[in-house]
């Protein structure tokens, strides 16, 4: 998750004071987010909390491992269940960011990838929507990783921006529509519940690969 900040925190200035299903994810959800976050920040980020172009360049690898199967499956689950928020894909950028910081294509394709079998189950509108909870809202939390960067890293490092760069009008865009189709679809109790345990699965697939 692109460094795990809270996605309902970091738009509390786009409303997300809102109760819904929002809050309901967000609450069904806080332990195995800390946990995920705790993971991350622990290997890539260490005790100082810097990171170097190394660090960068396996923080990028590990990205890269999860999304590569997590795309495969997300990309038709949302043309099936949400033709309206349409999926984009991940490991490309992630792929064109490590070829910028010198990553051979025999490399990239000798990468270890999250099995298969472990993926969340996005089968059906509800459980796909808590998946997306998670995805989306780490696009949020790279403009904080994006910051802490450039801090961090030389121009040329920071060349590889396809994944942490992305505009922040876009962002926030895609995450309001997101959350329109979330709080639209998902009603308390039986649905958001649904989307719940997919989210929580969600991260912590992430947090198993990521530590």
């Amino acid at each position: 998750m692109e460094g795990r900040p809270d996605p309902a925190d970091a738009v509390d200035d786009a409303r997300a004071d809102d109760r819904g299903a929002l809050e309901t994810l967000r609450e069904a959800t806080r332990g195995e987010h800390e946990r995920t976050e705790r993971a991350i920040e622990g290997r890539f980020f260490g005790a100082s909390g810097g990171i170097d172009r190394r660090g960068y360049r396996a923080l990028l690898e590990a990205f890269l491992g999860l999304y590569r199967p997590l795309d495969e499956r997300l990309v038709p689950a949302s043309r099936r269940h949400l033709a309206s928020l349409r999926y984009r894909r991940r490991a490309d950028r992630i792929e064109r960011d490590l070829r910028v910081l010198g990553c051979s294509e025999d490399h990239l394709d000798e990468l270890p990838t999250f099995p298969r079998d472990e993926l969340p189950d996005v089968d059906g509108p509800h459980r796909l929507l808590g998946c997306l909870y998670v995805v989306e809202g780490s696009e949020l939390g790279g403009r904080v990783i994006r910051k802490r960067l450039e801090k961090e890293l030389d121009d040329d490092a920071l060349r590889a921006d396809a994944f942490f760069g992305t505009d922040p009008g876009r962002v926030r865009e895609r995450w309001t529509e997101f959350r329109a189709e979330l709080e639209d679809r998902l009603a308390p109790g039986g649905p958001v519940e649904e989307a719940a345990e997919a989210a929580r699965a969600t991260f912590g697939a992430f947090r198993r690969w990521m530590s």
